[in-house]
């Protein structure tokens, strides 16, 4: 006999806990908005941001750009509003029920951006920091447009010369700046790492990936992978997501709530942008108060024991 009211039961577990995951991760994305509005109205003096720009702009009086010096801090900030958007889309698969399996691509990404902001605002770089992170600054714009160039200029011829036009004005000014620089670009995008600009070299996605991963979860092995493995075609994930079913002669595998699965992407979803959002709140000095509310309210375990 089946239990009609078991069944009832475990669906409305199941949306309750749908409903809170993606509960937390808007709230978050909100607390990270009220940390992050004093940002536009004044710079504290006593912040690593204020220290590493007046570096730079003491050591390079000849650069082109003066206003450089911030843009390491700045677009560090852009990178976490971008985490906030995949988080934003977890949610709403979440509150809609699914589909599940589009969760993996959307936490993978916001790793992948996480690696970058940890990268640029690296709380290991002391000497030079500002001259150091202008020009990890300048490796990260240089390449995306030189990705732009080439990727996107297969398509439309015109976006790729807009694109060779944005590269070139981009490179005379890191020039006045770094004249040793050396950015070839003949070079493969997947050789890019090869650049040198003020001493710094791009660092590849993966790598800054696994840098994050180790200096800010527990259990940062193997991270990247699965989320890797998940989001790419693979016939396994496919059947460890589905159930078999077979109806009138019929057999299909419809995909299906794993509510341990499920809280194991929004944890991780929740965790990489809280730890991102640190970095630059760190960076500028800024009140990380609405954060830590937030995490008053999260599972303890997903603190105690994190992905």
């Amino acid at each position: 006999m089946i239990d009609n009211n078991s069944d009832s039961a475990t669906v409305s577990n199941g949306q309750a806990q749908l409903t809170t995951l993606a509960s937390l991760g808007l709230s978050l994305h909100e607390s990270w908005l009220i940390a992050a509005s004093p940002a536009g109205q004044s710079i504290n003096q006593e912040s690593a941001a204020y220290a590493d720009a007046q570096q730079f702009i003491s050591a390079c009086p000849q650069a082109a750009n003066q206003n450089v010096g911030w843009a390491p801090g700045t677009y560090a900030a852009h990178y976490v509003d971008a985490i906030g958007q995949h988080l934003i889309a977890v949610c709403s698969i979440l509150q809609a029920g699914g589909p599940f399996v589009s969760l993996w691509p959307l936490v993978r990404a916001e790793l992948e951006i996480a690696g970058r902001v940890a990268w640029l605002l690296d709380p290991g770089v002391h000497d030079r920091a500002g001259e150091k992170r202008v020009a990890r600054f300048y490796l990260e714009a240089l390449s995306s447009i030189q990705r732009e160039r080439c990727t996107a200029g297969k398509i439309n011829g015109a976006h790729g010369k807009a694109a060779k036009r944005l590269r070139d004005a981009l490179s005379k000014e890191i020039d006045t700046v770094f004249p040793d620089a050396i950015t070839d670009f003949s070079l493969p995008l997947d050789e890019l790492d090869e650049w040198v600009i003020g001493g710094e070299s791009l660092m590849p996605l993966g790598k800054a990936v696994q840098q994050f991963a180790k200096a800010n979860m527990s259990r940062p092995e193997g991270l990247y992978d699965i989320l890797s493995d998940y989001s790419h075609p693979s016939l396994f994930s496919i059947l460890h997501q589905t159930d078999l079913v077979e109806s009138d002669g019929q057999v299909r595998r419809p995909y299906r709530n794993d509510p341990g699965m499920v809280e194991y992407q929004a944890e991780i979803a929740c965790l990489v942008f809280y730890r991102a959002a640190h970095y630059v709140l760190s960076y500028w000095d800024l009140d990380a108060d609405s954060l830590e509310q937030w995490a008053d309210t999260a599972p303890e375990r997903w603190f105690t024991n994190d992905c």
